[in-house]
């Protein structure tokens, strides 16, 4: 029984870090300016879709 007491100690111990993690996150992200997130996030898909779409152009045209 003390085994188990401690472990579920240790479970709402973690999960009350996460909680805090987790709003910490939200409150950081909600104070970015919104074009800011775009580019962070769409960045990288935005480069392969340019990159994608360049090589077509090239094949097209010769």
């Amino acid at each position: 029984e003390e085994t188990v007491a401690k472990e579920l100690q240790t479970l709402h111990n973690l999960r009350k870090l996460f909680v805090q993690d987790l709003q910490a996150r939200l409150k950081k992200s909600q104070k970015q300016p919104e074009a800011e997130e775009d580019d962070l996030g769409g960045s990288v898909a935005q480069k392969q879709k340019i990159s994608f779409l360049e090589n077509n152009l090239d094949q097209l045209t010769k």
